[in-house]
């Protein structure tokens, strides 16, 4: 569960989402807990974005055939005007028995960049490409998603830049692509005046070790 504490370090709430059976046997929480005021929103690896009073499921499990497939959610902010989560790749549900090592087709709303309404979950935009999505960071302007290749390409590692000061689509907001050459570390650095550093690390191509660690500075 999450113990939210005051500037004492006293409790002030708890929360403990139920495991969503018969997929799961444990609700996980990573690096997806959004705070704003005493709203309390979580992202849950099951795939459902939780409250107390509501839950929105994007990435639970739904049925490739009679296989169970499903997308995390490892990342989630509350910016106050929007809740910003981001769904994982498809994975097969560890609490479901089956003995398949890869999905059979992709999960439905698989790596994708969500702003939800922050009092009802609805939706307000996505965004979705062929990349694969992982990390999040947010600044009063800018979301930086990472993002690395569903191909072999290794130019295609690096970062999404969305600007939130844009309407419309998740596509007429994004604002930049910042390619790395090297998968990069799931946060971001984000300054106020909109510079962003993000680490890359060397990753295995073969039987070939490519690339050095690296911090990159994007203006």
């Amino acid at each position: 569960g999450v113990a939210v504490l005051d500037g004492h370090l006293e409790p002030v709430s708890t929360a403990v989402p139920e495991p969503l059976a018969p997929w799961f046997d444990r609700a996980f929480v990573w690096e997806s807990i959004g705070l704003h005021a005493d709203r309390l929103t979580l992202g849950l690896g099951d795939g459902r974005v939780w409250r107390q009073d509501r839950v929105r499921e994007l990435g639970t499990p739904v049925l490739a055939g009679d296989v169970p497939i499903a997308a995390t959610i490892g990342h989630l902010v509350d910016a106050g005007d929007s809740v910003l989560t981001v769904t994982s790749g498809t994975s097969i549900p560890y609490g479901s028995g089956r003995p398949e090592t890869h999905p059979p087709e992709a999960h439905p709303r698989e790596n994708t960049l969500w702003a939800l309404d922050p009092t009802t979950l609805e939706t307000l935009w996505t965004w979705r490409g062929s990349e694969r999505l992982h990390g999040l960071t947010v600044g009063p302007r800018w979301i930086v998603v990472g993002v690395s290749p569903a191909d072999a390409d290794p130019e295609r590692h690096g970062l999404l830049v969305f600007d939130r000061q844009r309407s419309g689509t998740g596509a007429e907001r994004l604002a930049a692509s910042c390619a790395t050459g090297a998968p990069v570390f799931w946060r971001a650095g984000l300054a106020p005046d909109g510079r962003i550093a993000v680490v890359s690390f060397p990753e295995k191509r073969g039987e070939d070790v490519v690339g050095v660690y690296r911090v990159s500075l994007f203006l």
